[in-house]
């Protein structure tokens, strides 16, 4: 709480759905998005700071299966197999993780022969936890994500040249440019130890955003 400039209050969701609500007069001050699209919206709505937005950190997605089951996976086209039933990915309309997801699939050329057994989940936790609650034999999911459950594991990592770039942007909203605690907080996350914490959870720092931390000292 010191080093971030005071008490931070969480609001947690899928980045869309944020951004939507901060459209619609929610009080946020700073807006840290698994979407650039997004953030792209609230940028174009004139909801966004001027100079504040930064690609803080990177992704990338794998493909989860239970801890106890042989999956032999050597990339997506073997998702084309008979033997998995059940597929399961964010909703690629709406949830980023699952629009890199399709992406990838379409780009290894097994979308349309699977897409009959793709179960959309309302955001990649919920992706998650098909998973690990059996409902779907395979996932497809953020890295971060996979960490969070002991009861799957990594089979796959999808290659980066598949997909989009999984960027996470962050900014102060218009409302935030006026607080000194938001402004320390956004200083804070792409700070040497900001970055720090975000890498243990997984996350890589973009180049600029190491770039930047270390020009600050």
């Amino acid at each position: 709480r010191e080093q971030g400039g005071g008490p931070v209050r969480f609001n947690l969701g899928a980045s869309e759905a944020l951004a939507t609500q901060i459209l619609a007069g929610a009080p946020a001050d700073l807006f840290f998005s698994a979407s650039p699209n997004a953030m792209n919206r609230l940028q174009q709505a004139g909801k966004v700071a001027p100079g504040s937005r930064r690609d803080l950190v990177t992704n990338r997605l794998v493909v989860v299966a239970l801890a106890d089951r042989a999956v032999p996976l050597h990339d997506l086209t073997a998702l084309d197999s008979p033997v998995f039933h059940r597929i399961a990915i964010g909703d690629p309309a709406v949830v980023p993780a699952g629009r890199y997801a399709n992406e990838a699939l379409v780009r290894s050329g097994v979308w349309d022969s699977i897409a009959d057994r793709v179960v959309p989940a309302t955001d990649v936790r919920a992706a998650l936890a098909y998973v690990s609650m059996g409902e779907a034999d395979l996932g497809i999911v953020y890295a971060t994500d996979a960490r969070i459950d002991s009861r799957v594991r990594v089979v796959l990592e999808i290659p980066d040249a598949l997909h989009s770039p999984i960027l996470y942007p962050v900014a102060l909203t218009t409302r935030g440019a006026f607080s000194d605690t938001a402004r320390r907080f956004l200083e804070f996350l792409g700070g040497e130890e900001g970055l720090t914490i975000l890498e243990r959870a997984g996350f890589t720092p973009t180049p600029d955003a190491r770039a930047a931390a270390a020009a600050r000292g």
